[in-house]
């Protein structure tokens, strides 16, 4: 866990802190790596035995004042007695020196669900019992682009299987008009397809996918079928179909059948977790390691972090998840223009079908989203919405987390996609030209992390202070304040956080009493763990040779408490400013501002943020004759260079808004 403040001093008072016109906030990693917190090792420490305040419920630390008779909250001032069993420890020298809670630096420990926030001390927080897991990754692959976007997905999943695992389970699904399930787990790949029914309502293909290949069949372990998953995914081809006017004038329901797809991998999914029979035979061994996918038996807790990694050339555009809000006419058989369609020649002396100009990303059904330029308009339909944000509630019920790739130089319709990475915890990668797309680096980077699901994290400050916004991936919780919810979050997740004064008076501005966070994230972790050695089942002796891996679904809570110095004067404030953690703040200011009110409202509220910032530096540095936007000799943000960076960088993030 790592905290950022945007001020490393807290202006005294909230006059002040608006004389100097800089943020008063925080950027908080929950899930950073720290050495002192290896995710390889279970915590030895049991939540339910660290002391807790009566009055605020934060956690002891090593802030907090012990006396003979019991100890004083750092958080809330409250003195807590060592009547409590939990607190008995803290009695001695001895027990304090010994308490990981209370050394520098965060604490992690085993926990329950009901830890901390049910704001009660008496919940049991004693660690339950490990609940088996497996990594899994879907991949969710358009074929209806060209040989130049394929070429570059083949290589993202290549390199998917170099980030991944050995123990883990890989599907490769494909979709066009049409859904491909590919079996890896014999000496050859093989296919079975599965239509899309390709209308708005009813179920979204005709044969459920458990019915045409067993989803057992469909997961194949890496270690053990990794040559024919290359295989696999060195033959996929572009589903490139030409629409073609029939004599019953049939209109075109589109080809890329994207939404009736993922509706049709989560229903395969939700129905193996609802299975009656859901018992895992592996589970009662103690044991994960599996050498076949086939003999999987899946309950809901299995799911947990399961990566699906969608791949996307162009806008959905068929059946269910559309994007297009009306049905587009087939292509002319003989267009007017002749000199921009290239013909083929078709057998058995038929006429030649046109073949719409593509894009640089291969694509050639000519449907963008508000692009004058495409031969066919077509309207956004914004009930796609609706059905992104309820697909996303599935998976992430399920613990699924959804990544998009997306590859266009026009209108993908990303903001209607937008729910299915922002709820299940997952990203959003768009690469406007192929040839600077960095892809298989991307998906490298991001499968190789850990990932923390599930996750609660709380801010508990001192009385001056309060949390006021949050920003990022993250939901409020409807029960407790301060409490938010994140479905799932990487090493390099970033969530910022604005602080309001409690009253006009602010700080003390006595030593003895500094300001105070403590932050406590409590998440489920996907651990590998080695397989339990079994003396009936090999006669070897358990240090003779390697024991297989198993994956259990573990717990955890980490707590970490920061006390802060106290500014009195704008020329400290603006020496202790962060200014890549305001930065930091500010894209994700306006990044919602750009949502919520539009690119050009966001971009105004920027421009007003930094010639008030700027105006103030100004004035309480007291520089006479300068001129506005003269540079200035402090490292601070209100300076014209870093403006520059910033403009620049929100200049990208509203470019990138528009494309989408």
């Amino acid at each position: 866990m790592a905290v950022h403040f945007t001020l490393s001093r807290f202006p005294q008072s909230g006059e002040l802190k608006d004389a100097c016109s800089l943020p008063f906030s925080c950027l908080v990693q929950p899930f950073a790596k720290l050495q002192h917190l290896p995710l390889d090792k279970a915590p030895v420490t049991q939540a339910g035995s660290v002391g807790r305040c009566h009055e605020c419920y934060a956690y002891v630390n090593h802030y907090c004042h012990f006396s003979i008779y019991g100890w004083t909250c750092a958080i809330c001032g409250g003195y807590n007695d060592y009547k409590a069993i939990s607190n008995r420890r803290y009695a001695r020298d001895m027990g304090r020196q010994q308490a990981p809670e209370l050394q520098q630096g965060g604490v992690e420990m085993l926990c329950s669900s009901a830890a901390d926030f049910a704001d009660n001390t008496a919940a049991n927080d004693n660690c339950q019992e490990q609940v088996p897991g497996q990594p899994m990754y879907i991949a969710l692959v358009d074929l209806t682009c060209g040989a130049d976007f394929l070429e570059l997905v083949k290589s993202g999943l290549l390199a998917a299987l170099e980030a991944v695992p050995p123990s883990a389970l890989f599907a490769l699904i494909t979709f066009s008009t049409k859904i491909g399930l590919y079996d890896c787990q014999g000496p050859h790949p093989s296919i079975r397809y599965v239509h899309t029914s390709g209308e708005a309502k009813g179920p979204p293909t005709s044969l459920g996918l458990e019915e045409a290949l067993p989803l057992s069949y469909l997961l194949a372990p890496v270690g053990a079928c990794k040559d024919c998953i290359a295989a696999a995914v060195d033959n996929l081809e572009p589903d490139m179909l030409q629409h073609v006017g029939s004599e019953g004038g049939d209109s075109s329901l589109g080809t890329r059948s994207f939404g009736a797809a993922l509706q049709a991998v989560l229903r395969c999914l939700g129905q193996a977790a609802l299975e009656p029979h859901a018992t895992d035979q592996r589970q009662q061994s103690g044991s994960n390691a599996s050498t076949s996918g086939r003999d999987l038996v899946m309950d809901a807790a299995y799911f947990a972090g399961t990566r699906l990694i969608a791949f996307l050339a162009g806008p959905p555009e068929r059946g269910q998840g559309s994007v297009l809000k009306r049905k587009l006419p087939p292509a002319p058989l003989v267009p007017p223009d002749m000199t921009d369609i290239t013909y083929t020649s078709l057998a058995l002396g038929l006429q030649p079908s046109p073949i719409l100009p593509t894009h640089s990303n291969g694509t050639a059904n000519g449907r963008g989203i508000g692009n004058g330029s495409d031969p066919v308009q077509a309207e956004p339909d914004p009930a796609a919405k609706q059905f992104y944000e309820e697909a996303a509630s599935a998976a992430a019920a399920l613990g699924v987390c959804i990544d998009v790739y997306a590859a266009s130089e026009e209108g993908l319709g990303l903001a209607y996609l937008d729910p299915l990475p922002s709820i299940t915890g997952g990203a959003v990668f768009l690469y406007p030209s192929l040839d600077e797309a960095a892809l298989p680096q991307d998906i490298y980077k991001r499968l190789s992390c850990p990932i923390a699901l599930d996750g609660m994290l709380r801010i508990r400050t001192s009385p001056e202070f309060s949390v006021s916004q949050a920003y990022g991936q993250l939901f409020q919780d409807e029960q407790y304040e301060n409490l938010v919810h994140i479905t799932a979050c990487t090493p390099h997740s970033t969530f910022a956080f604005d602080f309001q004064y409690a009253n006009a008076a602010g700080f003390a501005t006595t030593v003895d009493s500094p300001p105070m966070v403590q932050m406590v994230f409590q998440y489920s972790l996907l651990a590998a763990r080695p397989a339990a050695w079994s003396a009936s089942n090999d006669s070897d002796p358990p240090d003779a040779k390697p024991r297989p891996t198993r994956y259990v679904v573990e717990r955890r809570m980490r707590v970490l408490t920061q006390a802060l110095q106290v500014a009195q004067d704008p020329a400290t404030v603006y020496e202790h400013a962060r200014p890549d953690c305001i930065l930091c703040l500010l894209m994700h200011k306006i990044s919602r501002a750009a949502a919520e009110e539009g690119v050009w409202s966001a971009r105004q509220l920027l421009q007003d943020w930094l010639v008030r910032a700027l105006a103030n530096y100004n004035t309480n540095t007291n520089r006479a004759g300068s001129k506005p936007g003269a540079p200035l000799q402090v490292g601070v943000l209100p300076s014209p260079t870093l403006s520059v960076h910033a403009s620049q960088s929100i200049q990208h993030m509203l470019v990138q808004h528009v494309m989408l």
